[in-house]
């Protein structure tokens, strides 16, 4: 039986190294960029793949709007570099890492607009 709370299978069927969990690289992230992340993990395997981009894009936009207001992301939780690079499989970690002398805001731009050509794939896929 599918142990839903500690290790469901829309998180852990990710685990591609088996040494680390999405949940690892969510906990270095602080909540807004963790909660990005999480959903971005688990889009396909959830009910709406463009509802949990939508609420990936809802937190990205809010960090964005915390890192503008802030002129700075010193007070700001950025993802561990080293957990990175063990979730780089997945397409939106790759958007992020791709541009490692980008500022953060230029780097969650780049994710900002996969998630918005990822909705409109779905979308059209449903309206087809």
């Amino acid at each position: 039986m599918e142990d839903l709370v500690n290790a469901p299978s829309h998180y852990t069927k990710h685990n591609i190294t088996k040494v680390i969990e999405p949940i690892e690289l969510c906990e270095t992230c602080g909540f807004l960029l963790g909660n990005a992340f999480k959903y971005l993990f688990r889009y396909q395997d959830k009910g709406s793949p463009v509802l949990d981009l939508q609420k990936a894009r809802f937190y990205l936009e809010r960090f964005l709007h915390y890192v503008v207001a802030e002129d700075s992301i010193a007070d700001v939780s950025v993802p561990n570099a080293r957990y990175l690079a063990y979730f780089s499989a997945n397409k939106f970690v790759r958007a992020y890492m791709n541009k490692p002398s980008a500022s953060e805001e230029e780097r969650i731009c780049a994710v900002l607009e996969l998630i918005e050509e990822e909705i409109l794939k779905y979308q059209r896929e449903e309206n087809a």
